[in-house]
């Protein structure tokens, strides 16, 4: 996409690439699951990625006082579109930063059409905005907002997966603190009245 394209020029100084290739949990799978992915093998994908980031290091200290540095690095989120030939479905995915250490977790299903004619410019560009919120949040390098923490939480919600179950666990909009913070002030209307009444 030339939107992804232009994007990635303008920000290649910040190490932000963009690469026209399966993503590593697509190709994972199809190795694991086999003939059932033939179809998903056979998809476009286009695929912008945050670049590898130093995010520290640690002294690992031996018993025989041979002190070692260890750098860590980390590996930056990615947006994700696949196009399948088979089902003409377009899916946008967004992958977690990770450290070298550690596998993805789970993609997010940020959303899906049937429709191409949604492709559009301001499409692309709508997705390289949330895409640069979600690495915000996620990313260890990055400050964020509350705000930014509840919009990943929404699109982790509307995930039609996670509606669905099919994840390995539920994603609620709320936590539970929030969720009685919500309660107490939805009561104090009504202890209002109820002062009112027998006061």
């Amino acid at each position: 996409m030339k939107t992804f394209r232009s994007f990635a020029d303008l920000a290649k100084h910040d190490g932000v690439h963009m690469i026209v290739t399966a993503p590593d949990w697509l190709s994972t799978r199809a190795e694991r699951e086999g003939p059932s992915l033939d179809a998903l093998r056979d998809s476009s994908t286009v695929v912008l990625q945050f670049g590898l980031e130093c995010i520290g290091q640690s002294l690992i200290a031996a018993p025989d006082g041979n002190n070692d540095i260890k750098i860590h690095y980390e590996l930056g989120a990615k947006l994700v579109v696949l196009y399948s030939d088979t089902d003409a479905i377009i899916q946008v995915f967004f992958e977690e930063p990770r450290s070298l250490e550690k596998e993805r977790p789970e993609p997010l299903l940020y959303t899906h059409t049937y429709n191409t004619d949604d492709v559009t410019y301001d499409w692309a560009a709508g997705l390289i905005s949330d895409f640069l919120t979600f690495n915000r949040f996620k990313s260890r390098l990055q400050d964020y907002t509350f705000l930014d923490s509840a919009k990943v939480r929404w699109w982790r919600f509307k995930d039609i997966r996670n509606r669905r179950g099919y994840l390995d666990s539920f994603v609620h909009i709320f936590t539970p603190w929030e969720l009685l913070i919500v309660a107490l002030i939805a009561a104090i209307p009504g202890l209002a009245i109820i002062k009112l009444i027998w006061g």
